[in-house]
């Protein structure tokens, strides 16, 4: 059995299609993103950890991610933002050895380390 169409509906259905399709890719990668897509792989080398780790944190909801199918992807603005929650706060300014050592002499209010 033999199917025809004309040049005309096949630019229809594919249209009709691409209408259908383009806003699931647009959840992937919006316009004007530079939001890149990383597999397991990717990401555990980007972490610096090995695609068991990936695997096991994905298998226990502990880290976002999303699904195609049967694959398992993140998004790398959502995962820089789930690590930004395990940042641990400056809770002053650096101190210059100089002013540690300063602190740390006699009669400063701290007992000194060493003395000679």
């Amino acid at each position: 059995m033999k199917f025809e169409m004309d040049e005309s509906d096949v630019k229809a259905i594919a249209a009709a299609v691409s209408q259908q399709i383009l806003p699931q890719l647009q959840v992937l990668k919006p316009e004007g993103s530079d939001d890149p897509i990383m597999g397991v792989q990717e990401l555990a080398e980007y972490l610096g950890m090995s695609d068991k780790w990936v695997y096991d944190q994905t298998a226990g909801n502990r880290i976002p991610f999303f699904k195609l199918g049967s694959i398992t992807k993140f998004r790398r603005s959502v995962i820089d933002k789930w690590l930004g929650k395990f940042d641990t706060p400056a809770v002053g300014e650096p101190t210059s050895m100089k002013k540690l050592l300063q602190r740390r002499q006699p009669g400063a209010g701290c007992t000194p380390y060493l003395t000679n």
